[in-house]
């Protein structure tokens, strides 16, 4: 069967995959598409020659300035300067990514762009929605495309800048006043600093036992994309978008779930689009035993802060409840991993409660939760999210919980 569901999965993909890029040739790269996920499909957009002359029209008018830490990177009169398509940056890659100190070549006879920095390795085929990052295959919104802007034969190979830059480790801050993306590179001194910091602030985890090693573990990172979740200040200067603080948050996750040996799969790891009811769908088609998503709160006033964890509660046509399907119930989990979450973050207790009225967890078929950290409404609690330390805190507080209720459990 798995064989057979492998096959028609392949299938599927390519005949999919063929259709997603109108603008160039299409690139069929199997071992590519064969470990793309279902639900990720939809994630690539649609990108026409038309789509691309608007977006260079408009940003002739309105350029876009990319920096690297804070400081301008000209681009040379036969490059296309940086623009906008499908919502997504493209900047020539040449220009930037050799700037930043990484190597690029370029494969011709297969029109594939390979980025290098510090160990880091990001592969793009020409208009393919298929990307590789550290080898393991990602889903692109916009592909990497070749432009002649001024048509003189000889055009620019432009990539999407923010999934290319995260690719090899570095952050990006966009400030949209004045169109100006900025990226960090990744520094190994600072982050070896802050792990260190972390281990000593929060102490070290345990590991999974051999039985709850072999359980599957989805970790949803809620929202994405053109979907930013709540907005903390709101059409300030300082706004900020909840899907930026869930994706840090995620992050973070992952590198304690590797310390503790878990089995996961993520359903984003990068600013990428993914519809609600994909995420469920997700964890039930590669047969979970658990599934935990994280989010932040908003309310239309300011006064609600805290922290709370919804479950429910799920019995089977024959009437057998979690414990009989899966060897742990949810509400066991959300109780445990509000109380790690509160203690550690230090806010208000608002309650693990139970919800049948949530996508994520009503369709879904294993035991889960939805973390919602803090209140991105609330002045106060905005201003402990906005921190390092908060996002670490919840991170560890998830893991913390989520392994003492595994171990126990099985």
């Amino acid at each position: 069967m798995k064989k057979l569901f492998s096959i028609i999965l392949s299938t599927f993909l390519m005949v999919n995959l063929s259709f997603v890029v109108s603008f160039g040739e299409t690139v069929q790269n199997s071992e590519l598409i064969e470990s793309v996920q279902v639900s990720q499909v939809s994630q690539a957009a649609i990108i026409t020659k038309a789509d691309v002359s608007r977006g260079l029209l408009y940003c002739r008018e309105y350029p876009v300035t990319v920096q690297i830490d804070d400081v301008d990177v000209p681009t040379k009169e036969k490059d296309v300067p940086p623009l906008i398509v499908g919502a997504r940056t493209l900047i020539p890659v040449r220009a930037f990514f050799e700037a930043l100190g990484a190597t690029v070549e370029w494969d011709a006879e297969n029109r594939i762009v390979t980025i290098e920095n510090d160990g880091s390795t990001v592969e793009l085929v020409i208009d393919s929605p298929v990307a590789k990052v550290e080898g393991k295959a990602k889903i692109l919104e916009v592909p990497a495309m070749i432009i002649d802007h001024d048509e003189d034969g000889t055009g620019s190979t432009m990539v999407p800048l923010r999934f290319v830059s995260e690719g090899l480790g570095a952050e990006v801050s966009w400030i949209e006043a004045t169109r100006t993306a900025n990226i960090v590179p990744a520094s190994t001194e600072t982050e070896e600093e802050e792990t260190s910091t972390f281990e000593t602030n929060y102490g070290p985890l345990n590991i999974l036992n051999s039985n709850a090693k072999e359980k599957m573990i989805v970790i949803d990172i809620g929202h994405g994309g053109k979907d930013t979740g709540s907005i903390g200040n709101q059409n300030s200067s300082d706004e900020l978008y909840e899907k930026d603080v869930n994706l840090e948050i995620g992050l973070k996750v992952k590198d304690l779930l590797d310390l503790a040996g878990a089995r996961y799969i993520f359903t984003r790891e990068s600013d990428v689009s993914m519809e609600l009811y994909d995420r469920p769908a997700l964890a039930n088609d590669i047969g979970a035993d658990i599934l935990v998503s994280i989010h932040n709160n908003s309310f239309d006033t300011e006064k609600p802060e805290g922290t709370e964890v919804y479950y429910y509660s799920k019995v089977d046509e024959q009437g057998l409840d979690e414990g009989a399907l899966y060897g742990i119930y949810s509400k066991d989990i959300a109780v445990l991993v509000q109380k790690e979450m509160v203690d550690i973050l230090g806010t208000v207790d608002r309650g693990a409660k139970e919800s049948e009225h949530l996508a994520i967890l009503r369709r879904s078929s294993m035991p889960a939760i939805i973390i919602e950290g803090a209140f991105m409404s609330n002045p106060g609690n905005l201003e402990k999210i906005r921190t390092t330390e908060f996002k670490e805190k919840y991170a560890y507080a998830l893991v913390k919980g989520l392994i003492t209720t595994m171990n126990s459990a099985f």
